[in-house]
């Protein structure tokens, strides 16, 4: 009778102990939160469930449910920050991008004020031999396409070179750039006419691309679409509004402005 026990138990120590219990359903619990959602409604409390890498609940959820559980202690669980404003050409150099990912910032838009790569689809190709560890978007720049179509030359485009730079910013758009950037109080963007700009937004706004530019707009009655605001007494060199108008391209505005009563906040 023993040895048949002691058989049985060794039959039974051979199941699993949770044999019968159901598979956890999510990867990670997030407990005990404030979640701020982006929706631009307060604070709430609660818990995030995530499966397979995305947010699966949203909710007061039990920890048998999760196969690992972090308790937030009441801390902020906010969806990770965009930062539309980047000079991050070299990301691939620090592809752990920590400088971002400690202040909560998962996506990142570089090609800024005039100043992008021009080869977006191997800019953006790299990122199959060295995974980054933020989402990465970049614009086409104005200046770095006029570099290298005209040099630095303090002229007009020709009509050949016109068509050339619209050749290259069609390229880059068809390569995944999210728009066009402009840098018009910098050397290339200080030669640039109205004209030329918006050749190069129209071709960005058939592919729904959007136009960021930096502009120094202390006389300006016009911040819409400005990416930052330097108050130096520059003039501006472009109407932001016009440019919008007669290219249909999207206009985006970020930053801080100046001291002009004209102007207010934008985002």
């Amino acid at each position: 009778m023993l040895v048949a026990l002691v058989s049985g138990c060794l039959l039974f120590a051979r199941l699993p102990a949770d044999a019968h219990a159901p598979a956890p359903s999510y990867d990670l619990l997030i407990t005990n939160a404030r979640v701020v959602d982006g929706s631009g409604n307060p604070w709430f409390r609660a818990d995030v469930a995530i499966k397979d890498g995305r947010i699966a609940r949203i909710g007061r959820i039990s920890p048998e449910t999760a196969t690992r559980t972090i308790d937030a202690h009441g801390q902020i669980l906010a969806p990770g920050f965009i930062d539309v404003h980047t000079h991050v050409e070299s990301i691939y150099s620090l592809p752990a991008a920590e400088n971002f990912v400690r202040m909560g910032v998962t996506t990142l838009v570089t090609g800024n004020c005039g100043t992008s790569t021009t080869d977006v689809g191997e800019f953006l190709g790299r990122i199959k031999d060295k995974p980054l560890a933020v989402n990465l978007a970049t614009l086409i720049a104005h200046g770095s396409v006029r570099r290298k179509v005209m040099g630095l030359g303090d002229r007009a485009p020709t009509p050949e070179e016109q068509k050339q730079m619209e050749a290259v910013v069609e390229q880059a758009m068809k390569d995944g750039a999210v728009g066009l950037s402009t840098g018009l109080i910098y050397v290339l963007g200080t030669y640039a006419k109205t004209d030329e700009i918006v050749g190069l937004a129209r071709v960005a706004a058939r592919y729904g691309g959007l136009y960021a530019t930096g502009a120094a707009c202390r006389k300006s009655p016009d911040p819409v679409g400005i990416s930052f605001v330097i108050v130096n007494g520059a003039p501006v060199f472009e109407n932001n509004q016009m440019t919008a108008a007669r290219s249909g391209v999207a206009l985006r505005g970020s930053g801080y402005l100046a001291s002009n009563p004209q102007i207010t906040q934008i985002h």
